[in-house]
């Protein structure tokens, strides 16, 4: 009996999950064959590529396709699953989805199931194998490693590269008024930071809010809106009148070697609130002119 040829249609931004998806079924299916196109190895080198994925989908004998919020309206899986289902009649083709993705026809006609649920994506496996003719030697470790690894979707991954790699106006009052501040993406001038300086919580006090000259600090919201709607809001400080306006650190609790427990405050680099600060926080150059460098001063640690 020949090898079979599962074809795997995803979007590029999942190609980490197709890899090790890919990597199961070779493992778990005896006599079954993978393609991902995103992988190196499936494409000889000098290969043509768009050559050796169409004479891979139309020798394929089964098509998975991974539905993720990254896959939706991309015009490669739109045209692979189109490819396979005018050849096998609309069978044999296999779908795992996130689940907060509404299915697009025809694929909502299969029996799709979903990525991120454990006992579901066992079924998807049995429902393959079975559609090949093989046997399936089921691996729940393996299969809690796919569910671990099913594609996350961050919905702020556009502020992350804007407030990253853009380019923001320099923070202004907003319309004339003294008690607002906005700054605009250059890039994307629908998205926009705005400060309205309403007070949080005055007389607020951390053990990282000491040894300021002015002793008040008090937090506010910043507000990230697109379109003028707000999408989220971040809490930032003021310290030493104004001087510094910086995002509130996060804080766990930590047990010393006697037992004692302490408090240990941190930034995580890879949120809005980090990269906010190096956008629109205010730093005083004596003592610190960024928010690297204020949180070394401040004993805040940054991971």
């Amino acid at each position: 009996m020949k090898n079979s040829l599962v074809f795997i249609s995803h979007a590029a931004e999942d190609r980490f999950y197709a890899e090790k998806l890919a990597k199961y079924i070779e493992c778990t299916m005896h006599g079954v064959k993978t393609f991902v196109a995103s992988d190196p190895a499936s494409i000889p080198s000098g290969g043509n590529w768009f050559r050796e994925i169409l004479d891979n989908l139309s020798n394929a004998d089964a098509l998975v396709v991974i539905y993720s919020r990254n896959a939706r309206n991309r015009m490669w899986v739109g045209f692979e699953v189109g490819h396979f289902w005018r050849k096998h009649d609309g069978k044999k083709i296999h779908c795992v989805y996130d689940p907060q993705v509404d299915l697009p026809s025809p694929l909502n006609a299969r029996q799709a199931k979903v990525l991120t649920d454990v006992a579901s994506t066992a079924i998807f496996f049995r429902g393959l194998a079975c559609d090949l003719g093989r046997n399936y030697d089921v691996d729940e470790y393996g299969i809690t490693g796919l569910v671990d690894a099913a594609p996350k979707y961050d919905e702020f991954a556009k502020w992350k590269s804007l407030l990253k790699n853009g380019q923001w106006s320099n923070g202004e009052p907003s319309d004339g008024h003294c008690n607002k501040t906005v700054w605009f993406s250059v890039e994307e001038p629908s998205y926009l930071i705005e400060n309205e300086y309403e007070v949080v919580r005055k007389d607020f006090s951390e053990p990282w809010t000491k040894g300021f000259s002015d002793p008040d600090a008090c937090t506010c919201w910043v507000n990230l809106k697109v379109f003028g709607v707000t999408q989220t809001q971040e809490l930032f400080v003021y310290l030493d009148g104004g001087r510094y306006f910086v995002p509130m650190p996060e804080q766990r609790v930590s047990e010393n070697r006697d037992g004692s427990l302490e408090r240990r405050f941190y930034y995580d680099r890879t949120t809005l609130k980090y990269l906010l600060g190096n956008v629109i926080g205010r730093y005083y150059p004596t003592f610190a002119s960024n928010l690297v460098e204020f949180a070394a001063w401040k004993g805040i640690e940054i991971i």
